[in-house]
């Protein structure tokens, strides 16, 4: 990582960190117009930590100005301490998630909808094609998600996400399949399934990929039907449970993390992450190593919450077994940290990197 680059990414992360906290006021002041003191008490919290952390990087910020001699090695180690949105930053399936919050985002879809518009000699309804999501202050009101469920459309749950910090278009199109691109993608999952029942783990690769890439589906399923969500769901995560077994672990993350933008719940995906986040942590030492160990811990968190009420019993039995070892990970990762570096405010800087793991 040379000079400059690092330079720019505390930079960005300082950036990030100002933003989350302005988020997390405007959230409380919000929740104070609605009635509603705990969320207000909640997001006074998230402001006041958010605080902290923009000046705990500032004064990083400050210190690798004035001290240029520090070795690419420090500023590495920096970078990974101040690390935003989690250590896989979510690019989303293909890169999608980065597209929704291009300022020409809204022009773009409109553009779309009209090539698609005339090619259907006009049947294609403008209201049907698109969901126009609530103002923030009113996100959490259950008629909107009650719609879409009685439409079996599924809202990613990184569009979620973006749509609590404020920072989502009001309209978004919905994506749909085309009959015979889920029966080519349902024949090429197939041929991977069997390919991994084989154990040629590169050939299922092979076929999963040829099911998500080599053919012409929407590469931004920010909201589709229940159905097609789910299918490419399971195919990201059958990647990632490949990958994992040949011991590629930041392409597991990277396949999982994909998956769980879609689908925030998919306890498979979770359980792939935390098992390679587990053996990247052991491999890196230092701030990486804590970095990436506190995300296990967040997903095996995640997994036993069960939020969604979709849990098995084995995903449950698996993510307890798994959190015994992340801690224990994490518990000499920690004192090997300190030993190194005996100033840190070890309690903060978890909280922070918490703050922003999902």
């Amino acid at each position: 990582m040379s000079g400059s680059s690092s330079n720019g990414d505390e930079k960005d992360a300082i950036s990030n960190a100002r933003n989350l906290e302005g988020l997390m006021k405007q959230m409380r002041d919000v929740s104070l117009k609605m009635g509603k003191p705990e969320k207000a008490k909640k997001y006074y919290e998230q402001w006041e930590m958010h605080k902290e952390m923009t000046q705990t990087l500032e004064k990083h910020d400050n210190s690798i100005s004035e001290e240029e001699s520090n070795s690419e090695e420090e500023r590495d180690e920096m970078y990974y301490a101040s690390a935003h949105d989690g250590l896989w930053l979510a690019d989303g399936h293909d890169g999608m998630m980065m597209s929704l919050t291009e300022d020409d985002f809204l022009e773009e879809q409109d553009a779309y909808f009209l090539d698609d518009q005339r090619a259907s000699n006009g049947e294609l309804i403008h209201a049907d094609e698109f969901a126009q999501f609530p103002p923030l202050e009113k996100l959490e009101d259950d008629q909107f998600w009650v719609s879409l469920r009685s439409k079996k459309l599924s809202v990613a749950t990184y569009v979620v996400r973006r749509l609590s910090e404020g920072l989502c278009p009001p309209l978004i199109r919905i994506q749909r399949m085309e009959e015979d691109g889920v029966n080519e993608m349902l024949e090429f999952k197939a041929k991977g399934n069997q390919a991994f029942g084989s154990k040629d783990y590169e050939k299922a690769i092979e076929f999963y990929e040829d099911a998500l890439n080599n053919m012409n589906i929407p590469r931004t399923m920010f909201i589709a039907p229940e159905d097609q969500m789910s299918l490419v769901v399971n195919i990201l995560s059958n990647k990632a449970e490949c990958e994992l077994r040949l011991h590629r672990y930041n392409e597991t993350c990277h396949s999982a993390t994909d998956a769980l933008s879609l689908d925030g719940g998919h306890e498979k995906s979770r359980i792939r992450r935390a098992k390679a986040e587990l053996a990247l942590g052991k491999q890196k030492g230092g701030g990486k190593s804590v970095v990436i160990l506190v995300q296990a811990n967040v997903d095996l968190e995640e997994v036993l919450r069960n939020d969604s009420g979709i849990g098995t019993d084995a995903g449950i039995k698996t993510a307890q077994t798994l959190l015994k070892a992340a801690n224990r990970c994490l518990k000499t990762a920690k004192d090997s940290y300190l030993q190194k570096n005996p100033d840190t405010d070890w309690d903060l800087w978890v909280r922070q990197l918490r703050s922003t793991c999902w």
